[in-house]
């Protein structure tokens, strides 16, 4: 017997849907295959596309990188670590050419190894500033796409749901606000992480998959890099799961755990360490830490704005909006392909309720708590698992009523790029009224060299900033004033003194790895502490005396530096030669 019309139209249904899940139906069957065929390509080549169109604002006007809340820090770290770069000094440490040149140190306290120093690289490159920022966010845009899809797939087992988290978690409303009206490049390269940290740890948990441990040092490696307090939210996070998975939890999870937290510290040891010097040396202003109780609203009306997907208010947006909505009224498609996410739904649910007013910050303001600074920071969160848990949900809903899965993807994209040229829209909006002229002239990175912080300032300086700027000296506890040169290497300045033994006290903050020298071809040494935090020194003769400070990281920072680099190299090294691995696990 023939076979008939009915019984190829079936089997060729089956063959398709055993792929992803799409079917032939008329006109469309060839571009449906055609799809399958090539569809790792098309999706590679889509995250590209979308990549370019994230980037897009930063092409169509570069200004709107200076217009975002966190600009001139950013901004001055980068123009800082290129100048010390530029200078040979492979281990920054003074600003002597940002933040008004009187000696802080953000390099040393923020991290800059996947923020700062990419677009350095990339501006030696391409010789423009403006290029190498909009580059960045291309690649960093275009890496967090393929990584939250690959990771994704990798729970869930289903395409659709992995480009559905995918395109929307990188076009959500709080990852374009971080990249456009704060300027958060710490931030930016979190939500890189956050899949490989979260998705790695769930595979574990779950689905005992424990090869995945080297997800999380990659995950935690970055943030180390990029954004300590998200580390530390997300190493909070992960325990607070841990807690609620106990009955889930076996004797290889916790060695795999254990493997996962010595490599994460050994490769950020860098970091780590450069921070940890500097805080034991002496104490140090905290930062701002009075933000608990401000950009609060009711939960109706943060919703309200969440859906309206403005960037001017910090939500979930409509997309996170459109996840609630999904969850909410789909508990019984919580459960999928063998893994729950219900809890994940929970975590949303919390992280959305934490931005509110609902929750009662007032009484955490004393507290560690407050080190988080902004309820709506933990919007990161929020916008994490209600978009997965949403995309889930949404692609069981298509698999079940769609005979197509090419029209709902379309029918995504479109809606991203609408949503999209809004955000542009009230991107470039914004730029216009916090530049005003200078937003329709050429980007100049030296514009913004000179971003104010009192981040991290030895807490006796805590109110000198003023003075310091106006480059205020002390000799012998009397008030006076000296010019000061600073260039990429040292800050320079010439000192008269009418006594022997006169102490100098210099308008430059003092980190641990200062140094100072009095004449040339004389060795540097240690500078004294002054009482107002700053550099000083102690002149023996009444003469005319050349003054520099400059900057040598400490043993401890090069070895840790090493450390950092053997140990991400060893890490690397390890899944390629089964033998290295083998010794190395």
């Amino acid at each position: 017997m023939f076979p008939t019309t009915h019984g190829i139209l079936l089997r060729e249904h089956v063959l398709l849907n055993s792929v992803m899940g799409v079917s032939v139906l008329g006109a469309t069957g060839k571009f449906e295959r055609l799809f399958l065929r090539y569809q790792r390509l098309i999706i590679n080549i889509s995250f590209i596309l979308l990549a370019i169109i994230f980037a897009w604002p930063i092409m169509g006007n570069p200004n709107v990188v200076a217009a975002g809340d966190d600009s001139l820090f950013h901004l001055s770290r980068i123009y800082s670590l290129a100048q010390s770069l530029g200078s040979g000094q492979f281990l920054p440490g003074y600003d002597f050419m940002a933040f008004h040149s009187v000696g802080t140190a953000m390099n040393l306290f923020y991290p800059y190894v996947t923020t700062a120093l990419p677009i350095v690289l990339l501006k030696y490159v391409l010789g423009h500033w403006a290029s190498a920022i909009g580059l960045y966010y291309i690649g960093i845009t275009c890496v967090t796409l393929v990584v939250t899809y690959r990771c994704t797939l990798a729970l869930t087992t289903n395409r659709l749901a992995a480009f559905i988290f995918s395109v929307c978690y990188n076009f959500s409303i709080y990852r374009i606000d971080v990249a456009y009206p704060r300027f958060d490049l710490g931030e930016l390269v979190v939500f890189l992480a956050l899949p490989l940290a979260l998705i790695g740890f769930e595979l574990m948990l779950q689905k005992h998959d424990y090869d995945k441990w080297t997800w999380l040092v990659f995950g935690f490696s970055l943030m180390l890099y990029a954004h300590l307090l998200s580390a530390l939210l997300v190493a909070l996070l992960l325990g607070l799961r841990l807690a609620f998975g106990w009955r889930q939890v076996t004797k290889d999870l916790g060695v795999n755990l254990c493997k996962a937290f010595i490599w994460s510290i050994l490769i950020g040891s860098y970091q780590l360490i450069t921070l940890l010097e500097q805080c034991v040396a002496q104490p140090l202003h905290s930062i701002y830490t009075g933000g608990l109780l401000t950009i609060l609203k009711d939960p109706a009306e943060l919703l309200s704005n969440s859906i309206n997907n403005s960037i001017y208010v910090y939500t979930i947006g409509l997309l996170g909006a459109v996840g609630l909505g999904l969850i909410v009224t789909n508990f019984d498609k919580l459960t999928y392909n063998g893994v729950n996410y219900g809890i994940w739904a929970c975590f949303g649910i919390g992280a959305f309720i934490l931005t509110s007013k609902l929750f009662p910050w007032r009484y955490l303001v004393h507290t560690p708590a407050a080190i988080i600074q902004y309820p709506y920071r933990l919007s990161l969160f929020a916008t994490f698992f209600l978009i997965m848990v949403g995309s889930v949900v949404l692609a069981q809903l298509i698999g079940n009523y769609s005979p197509t899965k090419i029209v709902p993807m379309l029918s995504l994209l479109l809606l991203i790029l609408v949503l999209f040229a809004r955000s542009n829209a009230d991107v470039l909006h914004k730029t216009k009224l916090v530049l005003g002229p200078r937003a329709a002239t050429t980007f100049q990175l030296q514009h913004y060299k000179d971003g104010g912080t009192d981040d991290y300032l030895p807490q006796r300086a805590k109110h000198q900033l003023p003075k310091l700027w106006a480059r205020r000296f002390y000799i012998n506890d009397h008030a006076t004033t000296f010019k000061i040169k600073a260039d990429p290497r040292a800050f320079t300045t010439t000192v008269k003194t009418a006594k022997p033994d006169t102490l100098v006290d210099l308008p430059i903050l003092y980190y641990v790895g200062a140094k100072i020298s009095t004449a040339t071809g004389k060795p540097p040494v240690t500078p004294l502490i002054s009482n107002r935090g700053t550099v000083a020194i102690t002149l023996p003769k009444a003469e005319v005396h050349r003054l520099q400070v400059t900057y040598q990281p400490t043993i401890k920072r090069q070895i840790s530096a090493a450390v950092a680099l053997i140990s991400l190299g060893s890490f690397c090294l390890q899944g390629h030669f089964p033998a290295f691995k083998k010794f190395l696990t």
